[in-house]
């Protein structure tokens, strides 16, 4: 019979499949137990801490510290299982937070997980899918997000201060009450996104669709918004909080 001692021990293997092998083990334990186990969480979180590669953000600019080709494949195959069952592993408090924090973790595969309350401070995520994946709460200030897929996503109150997003497709994504302070959004697709009572001071929204999307009682002071798909400045005076810093161009139709 599987113990989870022998589960957690497969995961500091040297070999690729024994690991896995562990990974799958602790799924199964965590389903035939009647109860939320946090140990599975935990062995899943070191697992990730140790195999994924560091993070090459500044962390004052959510930018690379040195150029990097383009990536063409995600993180590896132990990563990325561990990475899916941490996503679906029940917790004993959703208030538990996952530390996954200054990693690379580009093009990783994890929409509709639970990442609620996961700590991804200066995390690389630029290209993931995280469609209808559960962020709320979560910590992603200074990550990288740009290119990454957001359709659906739960965002609401979750902090992305000086956040890239910039390319990332947040169709439909709720980020209701979420902090984007500084954050750079330019390009980014927020058509029919909930974005009521969201913070956006200062954040640069050049060339972003803001079509249908809903902004509230948002906090528009500083924001800089050139290039946009969606209301004129008139539009979000009447319904959103601005200053004479926030600027907004409208992109001809």
């Amino acid at each position: 019979m599987e113990t989870l001692a022998r589960a957690v021990e497969r995961l500091g293997s040297a070999e690729t499949g024994v690991r896995l092998d562990g990974i799958g083990a602790l799924v199964r334990l965590v389903d035939d137990s009647p109860s939320p186990l946090e140990e599975p969480a935990r062995a899943l979180e070191a697992l990730v801490r140790r195999r994924a590669p560091a993070s090459r953000l500044d962390d004052r600019l959510a930018l690379p510290t040195v150029p990097r080709p383009r990536r063409t494949a995600g993180p590896d195959a132990d990563v990325q299982a561990a990475l899916t069952a941490l996503g679906r592993v029940p917790r004993r408090s959703e208030h538990v937070w996952l530390d996954l924090g200054g990693l690379d973790l580009g093009r990783a595969r994890l929409g509709g997980l639970n990442l609620s309350y996961a700590h991804l401070y200066a995390t690389e995520l630029c290209e993931a899918d995280l469609r209808r994946t559960n962020l709320r709460n979560a910590y992603l200030a200074y990550a990288d997000l740009s290119g990454a897929r957001l359709e659906g996503a739960v965002l609401g109150r979750t902090v992305l201060n000086r956040a890239n997003l910039s390319g990332a497709d947040l169709r439909d994504a709720d980020l209701h009450g979420t902090v984007l302070t500084d954050v750079t959004l330019r390009g980014a697709n927020l058509s029919d996104a909930d974005l009521v009572g969201a913070v956006l001071r200062g954040a640069r929204l050049d060339d972003v669709d803001l079509t249908d999307a809903d902004l509230t009682a948002a906090d528009l002071r500083g924001a800089v918004m050139t290039g946009v798909r969606g209301p004129t400045l008139d539009d979000l005076r009447s319904v959103a909080r601005t200053d004479e810093g926030t600027r907004v161009e409208v992109r001809p139709v």
